[in-house]
Formats: structure tokens, C-alpha cells, sequence
């Protein structure tokens, strides 16, 4: 049952009485506190107006205006509380009269006060009852509202089919916000407790905030605050709209969003449609991204030591990712597949690198948070593997530019784009190559490629064009050439005499 006090105005135009009304009830044992008196109708009337008490305790007769058209006057004007008449008149008419304007109970002058306090103890009960009443007709209500207005933001009902004032949806301005804590156990609602204009309700599991009016630009300010003690709560927030029957496609933006939060998380606590529309374009796959061309490229960087090179193609691999419209756990798998490649293509060269356990490194990929969180791991892990291959002394660059060379010489390799790569002026790179291996890159170059294609032409399994091509060499002439100046002999005087390649192949080099 609810427990409150109850609020009472006593009205008699004798100061005696309204002194000893008073005096003799215990009023606040019986629940009740008063709110004031009134010593005639006029001021009666202008009180029962302005406080609406739970009981009035009233005369009849009384100067300027009668006790009976004052109730009527005030039941007119909205008064809705209880009454009990204190009067001389035995009268039936009066009473007749009174019971109109809802007397709830009639004590004759002299008061006896055992009387009068059974029926100021049975009109509480009557009053609890009819709040209780009408706080549980109001509770189901408020439950019939919500359910409309959650289908409604759903997009199950139309603006047409509900009553939209019921649902005080009032503006022509509307906002969608879900809201997710990452971490920790905090009761959302609460958030909003004494903001009329932002209203949280749970839909499918999401705490959803519907914003209106100025609660749109106040949203952003409020969540600040939120943020600097909650800092876990992702927050994403729908498109605006101007009509209530457009609240399901803010909702959708939202929701869209939280489920790609992944990508966006290192974008913020809170992110709006407004920044990503268009990020989930509809038709883009994996295969849209070159994933063979950021694997060449992280070694590239990582061989080369050149870190402000590796983090900007991380940062773009990150970006392009950005956009795609991809589960966290099969970007996840990406991204660790990219690693296991880089690392094994690392291993191959540098037999003493300290290789991370892929156990833990997929384990450790696959609790990241973020797209942004799993970049910047794997970028420390490739770091770590830049810090063991070397410094950039010259002689290490001398090394590492051979080595390069020796994994990449079926490119197009010029001087001038290593230089850019490296980070060097392309004469100052080319004398120091020069001094570290005796000769001119474009030599070492083709004596790569030539050994390399003694090695294919040995085995037998390829034909001369197709090694031509294989080891860098687009044209077959200029292969040719290549091949006769180095070696002195036609490449196909080499093919298919495997038996032979190893001693072959040390006296000629």
C-alpha cells in the first residue's frame, strides 16, 4: 500500500474551531500534515484552487460564500480531494446539497472527537486506496505507452496508429542513441533519471535513448560528463528526423553502428550516423582488398627499418578495413593471418628472430576490443621484430638492402624507388652499396637474377620465357642478353641439368 502523508486544509470562519481542529487530532500519527486554513469561503476557494489538498475540513455556513458552493465552485475548478463538512444543520436539503460536491462525511456541531478522528482515519484508507487504484491503472498505462513506443521506434507501428502526445512525443526534432557498457555493470536508465527530454527504455536487450527537442543538443554534453566516470560506454546515435514515423530509421542507424562498434571504438565513446554514413557500403567484400600487397609491404618496412613507413601502412590497412563491412572475429582472422605470413617470411631470412608463440598471439588478437586495439598490437609485435633485425648503421643497410634484393629481384627494382623506401638520397645509397659489396646495385641486381635463373633452368620444370619472366626479366631478349654476358653460355644450354647445378653454378658465380 503507498505510505505518505496527506495534506489537509481546514476552512471554518471561527478561529476557535480551527485552533481546536488542530489541537485535538494527532495528525501526523494519523498520517496527515496541514497544509493550511482558510477563515471563509472566498479564501477557501482560492486554497482548495492553489493546493488541491488530499481532505478538506470545511463549515457550511460561512461569510461571502457557503461551504456547499464553495466544494461545487472548487470541484469545478479541478479540486478532486476528499471532504468532511463540520455544520450545525441537521438539515436534509444541506446535506443533500453537499453530497453533491462528494462529502465524504458529515460531523455535527459540537464536534465529538472520537468521531471525527474514525472518519478522518476511514477517508486516509479511502484515499490510499484510490491512489493505489489509479497508480496501478497508471503503471499499466505507462506499460501500454512504452510497448507502442517501442514498436513504434521498431518500426511496428505507424505515427497514424498511436496517440502521440500520449507518448509525449511532442517536437519535430528526433534522435536514436543505444548505448553499450563495454565492461562494467552500470544501470543505464538511471543516466537519465531527471532528463524528461532523453528517455531510456530496453529494446531487444539495448538500452535505447530517444531524444527530442533539446535533449538532441544536450545529449552530447550530458554523455561527457558520463564519460569521464564511465569511460567503458560506447555510445552510437541515429540519423535526424523530423516526424515521429521516422524514430525505426535512427533506431536502425544506431543499432547499425553498435554492431559494427568494433571498428569504431578508437573513434571515441561516442560516434554519430552523421560521420560513418556510407561506411557499410553494401557489395564490398574481403577481396576488394589487397592483402598479398600489405603483407609485401610490412616485411618490406620491417626489413628495411623504416617504422614511420610501417605505422602509415598499418594505418591504411586499418582505414581501409574501416570501411568494410565485416564481422570482428573474420577481421580478427585476417589480420592474424597477415602476421603468421610476415613472421614466417621474417624467419625465413633472419634464423635467430625471437618468434611470439602463435597460440598466444592469436588468443591475444581475438580479446582486442577494437579494430583499432588489434592494429596497434600486431604494429608493436612488427616493431619488436624491426628492433631484432638491426639498427640503421651503414653496413646493416648495405645488408639489408641485399637481402631485399635477394627476396624481391622478380620486381621491377630501381635504385630511385629504394631510395624513397629507404629513406636515402639515390646516389647516396647507390655509393654506399657500391662500397659495401664491391659493386653497382644494377649488377648485383643482375647477378641475383642470373644465379636465380641458373637455379630454375637446372630443375628443368620451367621454360626459358616463363623463368625469364620469373626472375624479373619482361623481356625475353633482353634475358637473353643478360644471360650471355653473365654466364657465357645460352640459357637454354642450362635447362634440365639439375646433377650438375651445385658445382656449375659455384665455379660460374
Amino acid at each position: 500500500m503507498v505510505s505518505q502523508m496527506l495534506k489537509v486544509l481546514i476552512i471554518d470562519d471561527e478561529p476557535a474551531v480551527r485552533a481546536g481542529l488542530k489541537a485535538i487530532i494527532d495528525w501526523d500519527s494519523l498520517g496527515y500534515e496541514i497544509a493550511g486554513e482558510a477563515a471563509d469561503g472566498h479564501e477557501g476557494l482560492r486554497m482548495l484552487l492553489d493546493l488541491n489538498p488530499d481532505l478538506c475540513i470545511t463549515d457550511i455556513k460561512m461569510p461571502g460564500l457557503y461551504g456547499t458552493e464553495m466544494l461545487e465552485k472548487a470541484r469545478e475548478g479541478g479540486f478532486d480531494g476528499k471532504v468532511i463538512i463540520l455544520t450545525g444543520y441537521s438539515d436534509f436539503e444541506y446535506a443533500r446539497s453537499a453530497i453533491k460536491s462528494g462529502v465524504s462525511s458529515f460531523q455535527l456541531k459540537p464536534i465529538e472527537e472520537d468521531d471525527l478522528q474514525e472518519a478522518i482515519v476511514k477517508v486516509r484508507k479511502m484515499i490510499l486506496a484510490e491512489k493505489e487504484k489509479l497508480e496501478s491503472i497508471q503503471s499499466s498505462m505507462n506499460l501500454i505507452y512504452e510497448k507502442q513506443l517501442t514498436d513504434l521506434i521498431c518500426g511496428k507501428l505507424t505515427a497514424d496508429s498511436v496517440n502521440l502526445s500520449k507518448l509525449q512525443l511532442w517536437d519535430n526534432a528526433y534522435r536514436v542513441a543505444v548505448i553499450k557498457a563495454v565492461q562494467s555493470d552500470v544501470e543505464i536508465p538511471t543516466l537519465f533519471d531527471y532528463e524528461k527530454e532523453m528517455r531510456c527504455i530496453c529494446i531487444d536487450d539495448l538500452w535505447v535513448v530517444l531524444l527530442q527537442g533539446r535533449g538532441i543538443t544536450r545529449f552530447s554534453v550530458h554523455m561527457r560528463d558520463i564519460f569521464r566516470k564511465m569511460p567503458d560506454l560506447f555510445v552510437s546515435l541515429g540519423r535526424l528526423c523530423s516526424r515521429a514515423d521516422e524514430l525505426h530509421l535512427s533506431y536502425t542507424d544506431a543499432k547499425k553502428i553498435q554492431q559494427h562498434s568494433f571498428y569504431y571504438q578508437q573513434s571515441g565513446n561516442l560516434v554519430l550516423w552523421d560521420d560513418v554514413y556510407g561506411d557499410f557500403s553494401d557489395g564490398v567484400n574481403l577481396d576488394s582488398i589487397d592483402i598479398k600487397e600489405y603483407i609485401e609491404a610490412f616485411y618490406d618496412y620491417i626489413e628495411i627499418g623504416q617504422e614511420e613507413l610501417l605505422q602509415k601502412k598499418m594505418q591504411s590497412f586499418e582505414s581501409e578495413y574501416h570501411r568494410l563491412n565485416l564481422h570482428p572475429d573474420r577481421f580478427a582472422g585476417v589480420l592474424s593471418n597477415i602476421f603468421i605470413r610476415v613472421r614466417d617470411m621474417l624467419s625465413q631470412n633472419y634464423h635467430n628472430l625471437i618468434i611470439p608463440d602463435d597460440g598466444r598471439i592469436i588468443h591475444d588478437i581475438y580479446r582486442k576490443q577494437s579494430l583499432h586495439e588489434i592494429t596497434d598490437y600486431i604494429l608493436s609485435e612488427f616493431l619488436c621484430f624491426m628492433k631484432q633485425i638491426g639498427n640503421n648503421s651503414r653496413d646493416n643497410i648495405v645488408k639489408r638492402l641485399c637481402m631485399y634484393i635477394e627476396a624481391n629481384y622478380s620486381k621491377d627494382l630501381k635504385l630511385e624507388s629504394l631510395a624513397k623506401i629507404f629513406c636515402y638520397n639515390s646516389s647516396y645509397l647507390g655509393r654506399i652499396f657500391r662500397s659495401g659489396t664491391g659493386e653497382s646495385f644494377n649488377s648485383y641486381l643482375d647477378h641475383v637474377r642470373i644465379r636465380k635463373a641458373k637455379e630454375m633452368l637446372a630443375e628443368g620444370k620451367y621454360k626459358v620465357y616463363e623463368i625469364s619472366y620469373m626472375v624479373g626479366y619482361k623481356n625475353i631478349d633482353y634475358f637473353y642478353r643478360k644471360f650471355k654476358y653473365y654466364v657465357g653460355r645460352k640459357p637454354r644450354d642450362y635447362w634440365g641439368e639439375m646433377p650438375n647445378l651445385t658445382t656449375r653454378i659455384e665455379k660460374e658465380s
